[in-house]
């Protein structure tokens, strides 16, 4: 019983700290994890797409990327990040 106690009390813990974590990483992280990172990393330093860290684009170019694609980006429509998310995204990788 002290076991099965003690392991719910771990299991609780890190649930509640994965969840801060998310609820305390910058706006643009989530989308980007979601929507970007399989292509692009995990810290936008490029894996099978580019590195788009730190992106020099103005914002309208970066929307017409996302919501066009291009070579083998494929597009990105609004049900699968709205332009707010793709602004956040864009904010946070200027930030990397």
């Amino acid at each position: 019983m002290r076991v099965l106690m003690l392991s719910l009390a771990v299991l609780t813990v890190m649930s509640g700290a994965a969840m801060t974590s998310q609820k305390d990483a910058p706006p643009g992280k989530v989308p980007f994890e979601r929507v970007c990172a399989t292509c692009h990393g995990p810290n936008a330093e490029g894996a099978q797409g580019p590195k788009i860290a730190g992106i020099e684009m103005e914002y309208e170019e970066f929307l017409a990327k996302v919501r066009h694609g291009g070579g083998e980006m494929p597009a990105i429509s609004q049900s699968q990040m709205t332009d707010e998310e793709v602004k956040q995204v864009f904010d946070y990788l200027q930030s990397l």
